[in-house]
């Protein structure tokens, strides 16, 4: 069809313009110029929906300020108490601490704020609370060890599933039929792994109701360099704002002959930060080197500038070096990941932001 509208015009508007009394080199001008114009277009129009959704996706799209969950997170207090806990340590001698594949290290509980009744969410609750959704944990090992956690709570058995996690660098999807809830963990060992993990789903239009993200260990020892781990969150949090604003607008409901914009479609966005490393614990020469506690606060610092997180960002974050710390030097024997009675801990401030949210 555009084929033949560009033939028509180039036939018969030059026969309308020489009615015109033209002369014929103007004729020719004009004639040319039509062609080559309607020839581009021609060839350049199946390209334009790409572009536009490139486009859609450009930082000066983002509407300044836009952020989906600053909402309720500003109208409750509680949130920012989610990661006081009181941990009670275990004194645990060093033969028992070298045979413990999982440590237990410490028990925990919420130091009580007034008005904020946190809990810990029973498996049952869990799944009538995330019933009929779909879940993503996209990250490196930190991420991997978090998604145990999270399915260990909904199923109560994953020794399986760890055995498929940790013999490869793989993803890895789950789904409980009887609630509808569909869990998938994708291994993203980079920042820009996730970044381009979101733009498949915005190519794909298949957003999920939660979005569980977490890198950076891998970039210290293999990148070593913390202004590009800065630039990569600054590009993902670009990316985070667009297709929250995106998928806002990814559903529509008509009511009483109105148009009204559906916002339930906008994920939950949180961030997993690293956990306190301890150098003399890493078990190779790489990462005591590189891996050090300088390293490891100015990748701080980096994620802080970003402005990934909230309050000035779109992702609420876990904080795995809070609770690292909490948990204490006896919940690691590698310096580097830490008993999952602390991404149990991590888990329950998901479930708890998600209820109080909800």
């Amino acid at each position: 069809m555009a084929g033949l509208l560009a033939a028509a015009i180039v036939v018969f508007v030059p026969i309308g313009m020489a009615g015109w009394h033209l002369t014929r080199n103007r004729l020719l001008f004009f004639g040319a110029a039509f062609f080559i114009t309607l020839a581009i277009l021609v060839h350049v129009m199946p390209y334009i929906p790409s572009v536009l959704a490139v486009l859609s996706l450009h930082p000066r799209s983002i509407a300044t300020g836009l952020d989906p969950q600053s909402t309720f997170l500003k109208s409750n207090g509680c949130f920012s108490h989610l990661h006081s806990i009181n941990w009670e340590k275990l004194h645990l001698s060093p033969n028992v601490m070298e045979n413990r594949s999982q440590l237990s290290a410490a028990r925990w509980s919420w130091i009580p704020r007034k008005g904020c009744n946190f809990q810990i969410i029973s498996r049952s609750d869990s799944l009538q609370l995330l019933k009929g959704a779909r879940i993503i944990v996209a990250g490196d090992s930190q991420a991997r060890f978090f998604f145990v956690s999270f399915l260990e709570l909904l199923t109560g058995n994953v020794e399986e599933i760890k055995l498929k996690l940790f013999k490869y660098h793989s993803n890895y999807d789950y789904t409980i039929h009887k609630q509808q809830i569909k869990v998938d963990y994708v291994w993203a060992s980079y920042t820009s792994d996730i970044t381009r993990l979101l733009l498949e789903l915005h190519t794909n239009k298949t957003y999920p109701d939660i979005i569980i993200m977490g890198a950076g260990l891998w970039h210290m020892l293999h990148v070593a360099n913390a202004s590009s781990y800065g630039y990569s969150l600054q590009r993902l949090r670009r990316t985070v704002f667009s297709l929250s604003r995106v998928a806002s607008f990814s559903e529509h409901v008509i009511l009483g002959g109105t148009e009204v914009i559906e916002n339930s479609a906008i994920p939950r966005f949180f961030w997993l930060n690293m956990p306190t490393l301890i150098p003399s614990l890493l078990n190779s020469e790489l990462k005591r080197q590189r891996m050090t506690t300088n390293a490891t606060a100015l990748y701080a610092k980096e994620l802080l500038k970003s402005a990934l997180t909230y309050p000035k960002g779109p992702c609420f974050m876990i904080d795995l070096e809070i609770l690292s710390q909490g948990c204490g030097p006896n919940c690691t024997l590698d310096g580097m990941h830490y008993d999952y009675v602390m991404y149990n801990v991590a888990v329950q401030i998901l479930m708890n932001f998600l209820l109080m949210s909800s």
